[in-house]
């Protein structure tokens, strides 16, 4: 009985030390990275692009915002993007452009056999807000009022205003 009583204990033991082995494991558990997100809206109706099809790239040239989801045939391909000419790693946040140097664009291409674009443009004017960056993302909000594109099938100008949540690659 003895013999068995000893065997239980050691059982016992093991357990506990999986346990807090476990424990342990978890409390150092790395948290999931966060998406891609760019979050907007686009004439009064709220569009969200995330994932591996939202980035944000600078150079010395300046940084650029792109939100594209993919689109099956019959559906709308939606893409937004808006850059400035800042570099991130020189730069002090928050930081607001000049809208001058800060650039937007919108398409709406229905896809098909014959696809159709719309397109619109706001090469200046655009307010680009730069929240943080930090552990290679960048995030802040945007607005701007883009005018149709010639030729592209547009109608009017779409107001376009949001946030954006993104990995950074940069040089």
């Amino acid at each position: 009985m003895g013999d068995r009583f000893g065997k239980q204990i050691a059982l016992a033991a093991v357990l506990a030390a999986t346990l807090c082995v476990g424990w342990a494991g978890i409390a150092e558990a790395k948290p999931k990275p966060k998406k891609n997100t760019v979050t907007a809206t686009v004439n009064g109706k709220r569009y969200k692009w995330k994932g591996r099809f939202v980035s944000t790239s600078y150079s010395g040239v300046g940084t650029i915002t792109l939100g594209a989801k993919p689109a099956r045939p019959g559906s709308i391909l939606r893409v937004i993007g808006f850059g400035c000419a800042i570099y991130p790693p020189n730069e002090t946040f928050p930081v607001t452009p000049q809208s001058d140097f800060c650039t937007a664009n919108y398409t709406e291409t229905k896809v098909g056999r014959r696809p159709t674009i719309k397109g619109w443009l706001a090469p200046r004017g655009v307010r680009v807000t730069y929240e943080s960056f930090a552990d290679g993302r960048i995030a802040g909000t945007f607005s701007a009022v883009l005018d149709p594109l010639e030729g592209s099938g547009a109608t009017g100008p779409v107001t376009i205003e949001g946030t954006f949540d993104t990995s950074t690659t940069g040089e």
